[in-house]
């Protein structure tokens, strides 16, 4: 394999998913869904 490969950064998903966890949202709001694709009807 390439050895170069150890040296990418990680996906921007995996960043946000580090950076949000642990947090959770107010219990007393609804969600705001942001899809990314399709509608989600």
């Amino acid at each position: 394999m390439n050895p170069n490969l150890a040296r990418l950064q990680p996906y921007p998903f995996e960043k946000l998913r580090a950076l949000f966890a642990g947090i959770e949202p107010p219990a007393h709001l609804k969600p705001i869904r942001l899809s990314i694709g399709e509608p989600q009807h």
